[in-house]
Parts: structure tokens; C-alpha cells; sequence
């Protein structure tokens, strides 16, 4: 099973989880953007959360420069191309994630009826209140194009932004 993981705060969260699912045996590729803000700041602290998943045979992919930075285009071409390539089975996509992240990632072949992305706060158990105040998730026809996922992603966001108030 070929398992995408797409995140962009909560990476610590993120690599822990890519490198429990390849240790599990999936094939695992992490989508992460390429700061340290979650770390204060600290590339070390940061590359230390990638190593482990690295080291546990997750590929890691980041998405470079600001959110909607032009001049990061082709590279994010690239990124799709090399994900469209890796075939992924399963996407998840963790809360509040770079938008660009659902573009990039393609339509995966065993969707029928709606796609679905659903993620929730790691400091919150599972049928918590703070569970149902954290969990978002974003759905789209299986044959929609990246641009109706990042519509229906807003969509999502404003609609939780206006609940969680």
C-alpha cells in the first residue's frame, strides 16, 4: 500500500506517523513545506524529525517558499510530477495544510464516489469535544481537478473558522 502524507505544522506529528506506517509496511512519502517555524526556528530539530522517517524508509518531498510565492512554480511542478509518478493509494492530508499540497497530489485510482481528506489535532483523543473542534476534512468529486480540491478546501476552512468561533 503506497501511503501519502501531506503536512505543513505538526511535522514532528507527521514523521512519527510516516515512519510508524512504513515500519507497519506501506510504502510511505511525506509532503512537508521546507521551514523550521514549528521549531522555533531550528533547522537541526527539524531535519532530526526528517531523519527519523527517513531512516525508516519514508521518501520525504518538500514544497518550497512562501504559500503563494510564484517564483516556487517550477519546482512545485516538479514535486507534482514526482508524486503523480510514486502513485500514491491513500492521501492524507493533515489540518490546515499548505493549500498547495492538494494540488499537487493526483486523483488516486481506487476513488470512487468522493475523495476524502480528513484530519483531526494530535493533542486531541480521539471522541474528545476538542476532537469534533479540530477535525476538518475536505471533499470533492474523485474526478475533480486540483483547483475544485483547493475550492472545496477553502470552503472547508471558512465554514470551520465560522463554526470553531
Amino acid at each position: 500500500m503506497r501511503v501519502a502524507l501531506a503536512c505543513d505544522w505538526f511535522l514532528k506529528y507527521a514523521a512519527a506517523q510516516a515512519a510508524g506506517l512504513s515500519r507497519a509496511g506501506a510504502e510511505v512519502l511525506l509532503l512537508c513545506r521546507d521551514h523550521a517555524g514549528e521549531f522555533g526556528g531550528d533547522e537541526d530539530e527539524r531535519q532530526g524529525a526528517l531523519r527519523g522517517a527517513r531512516d525508516a524508509g519514508v521518501s520525504v518531498i518538500e514544497a518550497p517558499g512562501r504559500l503563494w510565492d510564484p517564483a516556487a512554480i517550477p519546482v512545485l511542478l516538479r514535486r507534482r510530477r514526482e508524486i503523480t509518478r510514486w502513485r500514491p493509494q491513500i492521501v492524507h492530508v493533515h489540518d490546515r495544510v499548505d493549500p498547495r499540497a492538494i494540488a499537487l497530489f493526483p486523483r488516486t485510482p481506487a476513488s470512487r464516489g468522493p475523495r476524502k481528506a480528513a484530519c483531526r489535532s494530535p493533542s486531541s483523543p480521539p471522541n474528545s469535544p476538542a476532537w469534533s473542534r479540530h477535525t476538518s476534512s475536505t471533499s470533492a468529486p474523485a474526478r475533480a481537478s486540483p483547483a475544485a480540491w483547493a475550492a472545496a478546501y477553502f470552503r472547508n476552512q471558512s465554514h470551520a473558522s465560522a463554526t470553531r468561533m
